[in-house]
């Protein structure tokens, strides 16, 4: 009885657990897709300020955004920080260009990762 009563109990984990083959990331499918060039629109709250873009790197389904910030000691950012974009927002500027840019909190002190703080439309 006991052995039944065992796979039973297997048998319903291996259901109700998920299986590490099925945690697939997928990308949003996009209606449209915001085409950043600077932080005309940030979100209430969040100051603006200037950074040199480095490069935009492929990051998941989005871009993350390598910026070095202009004057940071002022606004208390690090001299180097990176910028998550959403999954529906690519950069359309180039390297070495200067732009108005707003970031919410850190995702990690230690990392500079920042999600970008602007609305597009």
């Amino acid at each position: 009885m006991a052995p039944v009563a065992l796979m039973a109990l297997v048998a319903l984990a291996a259901i109700l657990l998920p299986a590490p083959a099925l945690a697939v990331d997928q990308c949003l499918e996009c209606r449209a897709v915001a085409h950043l060039r600077g932080c005309d629109k940030p979100i209430a709250g969040k100051p603006v300020f200037q950074g040199r873009v480095l490069r935009a790197d492929a990051f998941g389904c989005s871009q993350l955004l390598s910026l070095d910030v202009i004057r940071p000691l002022e606004i208390g950012l690090p001299a180097r920080i990176q910028v998550a974009l959403g999954a529906c927002e690519v950069w359309e500027g180039r390297n070495g260009d200067v732009i108005d840019v707003a970031v919410e909190e850190p995702l990690s002190l230690q990392s500079g990762l920042y999600t970008l703080a602007c609305r597009h439309w």
